[in-house]
């Protein structure tokens, strides 16, 4: 348990991943969480570290995860303008339909259950659903690794 400056009490775990480096690991607010639901915790993060997982290397992963906006205006379109050049009605397509709909969720937030619900409702709003298809259905399937860059090779 740590102690702020503030008053404030934080369980933590410290831990020493797979190279040796000490990790310390939040398991919770004391406020939140009792002291035996904290041991409870701390005992599932070890049997991960024990397992080979480090539970701080997932929380790094998830956060590098880009928004759809940020994966649009970063790797998308740079991609699509080296080589489309229809790439204005794409980019009309991302900002007055896509944005709106899927903007602010990260990539592996976005489902098939999402991508027919947006198919359906833009039927329903006569909006023509055939020339998203290669957004809607390309964005749950885009490979995050960070050697993959679509625009990379573009000049």
């Amino acid at each position: 348990m740590e102690v702020g400056a503030s008053g404030g009490k934080t369980y933590y775990l410290r831990y020493q991943d797979r190279r040796g480096k000490t990790r310390q690991l939040r398991l919770a607010d004391a406020l939140d969480v009792a002291l035996w639901q904290a041991r409870g915790l701390a005992d599932k993060a070890r049997n991960q570290i024990a397992l080979g997982t480090d539970p701080c290397e997932a929380r790094v992963t998830a956060r590098q995860v880009p928004t759809f906006a940020e994966f649009a205006a970063d790797r998308y379109m740079p991609f699509v303008k080296c080589y489309k050049k229809s790439w204005a009605s794409d980019e009309c397509y991302l900002r007055n339909h896509l944005l709106p709909a899927f903007g602010k969720k990260h990539l592996d937030q976005i489902t098939k259950h999402d991508v027919i619900s947006f198919h359906h409702l833009s039927q329903d709003t006569l909006i023509d659903a055939a020339n998203m298809v290669p957004f809607t259905v390309a964005v749950p399937m885009v490979s995050m690794t960070p050697t993959a860059q679509p625009g990379a090779g573009c000049q």
